[in-house]
């Protein structure tokens, strides 16, 4: 499905759809897509990037949507990012579940965003997504903001460098919990690295930031980071 500019979606449902981005739905400015569901649809591209499983959002407003089990997929040495949403700055999502999404590669290259990539996300649910590749991150959501998010239970860590979580849950997340990225009243809970090694992961000099933020009860978790910042945080029982 093509958005133009100023179109409205309600009660829609986008399923079993594939384009090179923006599998289910393609949305450019202004669009206002509300009350649909956008399932297993996926965005493949054999010789470039792919972007947005489920729907590639241009700006505009997401609310109250299921987006379920959408996939994006790129060949060799290209990257696909958004498994389920791949928005800018200019995109609006609020009150929805992204829920079973993937982003991954079937070569060498890297899988960003396996729920979201981009965007400024309100009030969702962003549970049970994945990244695959060789250099894979963000299995929950890469990049974008998050405000009073519950991000659980996705793969290759929960968020990868948002601008900013704030007020977040980012819980029961495999293979990290946050990389990079600003976080601040948030409450990092019961993540785990199967691997061993870092539940807060940095290789950057920037590092990860916390501001306020509960950091408890994960796995396999030490502060491996270079330039990090943890400012009146709680960080307890953790192994």
């Amino acid at each position: 499905i093509y958005a133009d500019t100023n179109s409205v979606m309600s009660n829609c449902v986008a399923t079993l759809n594939q384009a090179v981005s923006g599998g289910g739905i393609y949305a450019t400015s202004n669009t206002t897509i509300r009350d649909c569901v956008v399932s297993f649809n996926n965005a493949t591209n054999a010789s470039a990037q792919a972007y947005g499983g489920g729907i590639y959002c241009q700006g505009g407003n997401i609310v109250a949507c299921a987006i379920l089990s959408n996939l994006v997929c790129v060949a060799s040495v290209w990257s696909s990012a958004g498994g389920g949403i791949y928005a800018n700055a200019n995109g609006m999502i609020s009150n929805c579940t992204i829920m079973g999404n993937t982003a991954t590669v079937t070569g060498v290259g890297a899988g960003s965003g396996g729920g979201v990539s981009g965007g400024n996300y309100y009030n969702c649910l962003i549970a049970g997504n994945m990244t695959g590749g060789s250099g894979n991150s963000g299995g929950g959501g890469s990049g974008g903001s998050y405000f009073n998010c519950l991000i659980i239970s996705n793969n290759t860590a929960g968020l990868a460098n948002p601008t900013l979580a704030q007020d977040c849950e980012i819980r029961g997340n495999i293979n990290g919990a946050v990389a990079l990225g600003t976080y601040n009243r948030c409450r990092i809970i019961g993540n785990t690295y199967v691997g061993g090694g870092a539940i807060i992961v940095s290789g950057y000099t920037t590092g990860c930031q916390l501001f306020n933020c509960l950091v408890v009860s994960n796995n396999s978790g030490k502060w491996v980071a270079l330039g990090a910042r943890a400012q009146n945080c709680t960080i307890a029982d953790n192994t």
